[in-house]
């Protein structure tokens, strides 16, 4: 994509942050593609029951979460194995945080 279309047009999230501060995440999303801002931060309310951030429209609304499949956790996945394919993409990673920007916590 980078072939056709100018870097600035690109917006990249880190998932992570998006989950852990989703607010945020979606001003800048609002800013980057020139519209409104249309949420508040009091619009995203913490389920301890989920494990994340889900969305309520009005205090009188119903809280909105993602399905039952989402915000599961990751399989335990041997050590062995994470480093091996770190090793493998370590290049790819670079390349990906230098493209986007982001410090991408899962690499370091």
């Amino acid at each position: 994509w980078m072939r056709y279309f100018p870097r600035e047009q690109f917006l990249f999230l880190d998932f992570d942050e998006f989950r852990a501060r989703p607010y945020e995440s979606l001003l800048a999303l609002e800013d980057f593609v020139g519209v409104e801002r249309s949420v508040t931060e009091e619009q995203f309310v913490f389920s301890e029951e989920r494990g994340f951030y889900c969305f309520q429209q009005s205090p009188a609304a119903k809280l909105t979460c993602a399905g039952k499949d989402k915000g599961v956790p990751h399989p335990k996945v041997d050590q062995v194995v994470l480093d091996k394919l770190r090793s493998f993409y370590v290049e790819r990673n670079a390349g990906l945080e230098e493209l986007s920007g982001l410090r991408l916590g899962w690499l370091h």
